[in-house]
Order: C-alpha cells, then sequence, then structure tokens
C-alpha cells in the first residue's frame, strides 16, 4: 500500500509536526489566565469540615461544600429535633454567603452516616422520622 497508509510516511510527517508544535509551544507560550476561583463566571469548589477554613482556601477555590456537617448524622444525635446541632453547618454556610461563594451539599442522608437513633425504630417509625427532610428541601430553595 501507499499513501496514508504506508508507516514510513505516517513517521515522516508526524515528527517534523510534532517538533514545530513544541517550538512554537515554547518560543510562544500561550497566555497566563488566572485562576479558576478569580473567574466569577466558573466555579471550583471544595470541602470545608469543621469550624476550620484551610488557609489558603480563597487562593484556590470560590464554592463551598461542607464535608460531613450537613449530613444528618452528623446533626441529629438526638430523636428530638430541639437538640440537632446545626452549629458546624451554620459556620460554613455563612462563611460561604461572607465571600459570596456557591454553597453546595454534599449529602443530606447517606446511608452508613445516618443516626445510630433510626436503626432502633421500626419501619413505621423510620419514615416520620424523615419528615424534616421534605421541610428542609422545600424552605431551603434550593432542591438540587
Amino acid at each position: 500500500m501507499s499513501g496514508l497508509f504506508d508507516i514510513n510516511f505516517v513517521k515522516e510527517k508526524i515528527i517534523p509536526v510534532s517538533a514545530i508544535v513544541i517550538l512554537v509551544m515554547v518560543l510562544f507560550p500561550s497566555k497566563s489566565y488566572p485562576q479558576l476561583s478569580n473567574d466569577t463566571t466558573k466555579f471550583l469548589g471544595n470541602i470545608i469540615s469543621g469550624k476550620s477554613v484551610p488557609s489558603k482556601f480563597d487562593t484556590y477555590w470560590n464554592r463551598v461544600t461542607p464535608e460531613n456537617a450537613g449530613k444528618w448524622g452528623s446533626v441529629a444525635s438526638s430523636q428530638d429535633t430541639n437538640q440537632w446541632n446545626w452549629s458546624t453547618l451554620d459556620y460554613i454556610y455563612n462563611y460561604a454567603v461572607s465571600k459570596g461563594y456557591p454553597f453546595k451539599f454534599h449529602n443530606l442522608v447517606w446511608g452508613n452516616q445516618q443516626p445510630s437513633w433510626i436503626t432502633n425504630l421500626d419501619p413505621a417509625e423510620q419514615r416520620p422520622a424523615l419528615k424534616w427532610l421534605g421541610t428542609y428541601v422545600k424552605n431551603s430553595g434550593d432542591a438540587n
């Protein structure tokens, strides 16, 4: 065979073209763009765990996700909703708002990170225990 299917023909053309592309890249480097977190039309997020924001978070990220702070098991150590502790989630959410960053939940309900007390309920009692989730999503304005 000849033409495009000839191995020697392909090798002869690829090597010089590759050398030219590399030379152009070295002599004329592409424009350097600012980090993504400075582009207010794009978001690159990361997690925040607990009530401590990593020191260089704002250098690299412009979107916030609470790691486990928003999960049901982290909040609800007791079946009594009056005793649920939202303070870590509130801290992370308020940080995002103060910086003008979008806030995105990781998961509200995660099988192996559900409250330990839910497993002690029979199925008929478990369903009403999940009622808070529908109310929360409806009131949050962000069901995504």
